[in-house]
């Protein structure tokens, strides 16, 4: 073999995986994938436009490497069709949440979350919402779902 083939064929390699690790790197996002809907949810008498995480893979992002997200008027996001009981953290999520899990539209716990959290916070519920700082949302409050 060429040894002048063999330095071509490693220098692809190498530019190969550069390129594969410029490309998966996680920076700060302002907005979610127009792949993601959007909903209103009603906590008390106030509504509020949130994210909709439906499936596993949209809930496994969350909100993590977002920021500004009242910028573009979203308040949060739901996170629906979750196990019953469910555990979230804030690994990459640059900004402070309140986390709130939901049994039948009531609110059943929650939990002031920290920037950069990896320790889990687990609890029962049909559904969890994140909310930006500032909107108020207490146990025994009531959430209706407008999708």
């Amino acid at each position: 073999m060429n040894v002048k083939f063999l330095y071509i064929i490693i220098l692809i390699l190498v530019l190969s995986f550069v390129a594969i690790a410029l490309f998966n790197h996680t920076a700060p996002r302002t907005s979610k994938s127009n792949m993601l809907h959007t909903g209103i949810v009603s906590i008390g008498n106030q509504s509020y436009k949130v994210f909709i995480a439906e499936n596993l893979s949209e809930q496994k992002q969350g909100l993590m490497n977002y920021t500004n997200l009242s910028k573009n008027g979203i308040a949060g996001e739901l996170f629906i069709n979750i196990p019953n009981h469910a555990c979230f953290w804030m690994k990459n999520t640059p900004e402070p949440i309140t986390q709130s899990w939901i049994d039948n539209g009531i609110v059943v716990y929650t939990y002031n979350a920290i920037p950069y959290n990896t320790n889990s916070v687990c609890a029962n519920g049909t559904s969890v919402i994140e909310l930006m700082p500032g909107i108020k949302i207490h146990v025994n409050q009531t959430m209706n779902e407008v999708i």
